[in-house]
């Protein structure tokens, strides 16, 4: 079928940068049009994030293979430019402090290309009005994952110190981090037996509750 209807057909590649080496050689024939050359390819993934080496493209072809893809029209790249990153902003915060915003972050600003990343911001400020500062990724999410259990503590009436941190480990752990802890373990479980479904009790209603699921249901599926 695919033969007979080349030119007509679309191959929709999505999260090509999760895919394992060892399972990417017919999905690179036909990004280098060695299957298929007369089709259409559209490619999601992180930018930046799949990239072959030289040697990985010598295993999966035995030969010297250019760089990048063949034919590539188009390359989305995020929301780059400050001008449209303060845009993008204006529709999710007060415009009237979209600009401290972006001076906050000028030196940081790049960590916020991807338009996910950008609408992270609201969910921060919900939780401190001061933005802070960011120098990785790994700061950002931090600041995000004690920003979200923040707000769902205080949305639930429940009491939580404004300077909890569920990143800071001294002698003893929180309520917070021994339920994170607990369901981490319960989760690597899940994953060794290959069996990604979680029964619905206590440990996963407050996950849930963290919003940390996607959905309720009576098995809570991750």
């Amino acid at each position: 079928m695919l033969k007979s209807h080349e030119k007509n057909t679309i191959f929709i590649l999505d999260g090509l940068d999760e895919v394992l080496l060892e399972e990417q050689h017919e999905i690179i024939n036909i990004l280098y049009k060695k299957l298929y050359g007369k089709a259409t390819i559209v490619v999601f993934c992180r930018t930046g994030l799949f990239e072959l080496r030289e040697e990985e493209r010598r295993q999966l072809f035995g030969i010297p293979m250019k760089h990048d893809f063949c034919d590539k029209r188009n390359s989305h790249i995020g929301v780059t430019s400050q001008d449209n990153k303060r845009q993008f902003l204006i529709k999710f915060v007060s415009e009237t402090i979209v600009d401290n915003i972006i001076e906050s972050l000028s030196s940081q600003l790049d960590l916020f290309d991807s338009p996910l990343f950008l609408m992270l911001i609201p969910i921060i400020l919900e939780d401190d009005e001061h933005i802070g500062q960011f120098t990785t990724k790994t700061d950002l999410y931090k600041k995000l994952f004690n920003s979200v259990v923040k707000h769902n503590y205080v949305k639930r009436g429940l009491d939580i110190d404004t300077d909890f941190d569920l990143f800071s480990y001294h002698q003893t752990t929180n309520a917070v981090q021994e339920c994170i802890s607990e369901f981490g373990m319960l989760s690597v479980q899940k994953i060794v037996k290959n069996a990604l479904r979680f029964e619905s009790d206590n440990l996963t209603r407050e996950i849930y509750e963290l919003r940390f699921f996607d959905q309720q249901e009576r098995n809570v599926v991750l």
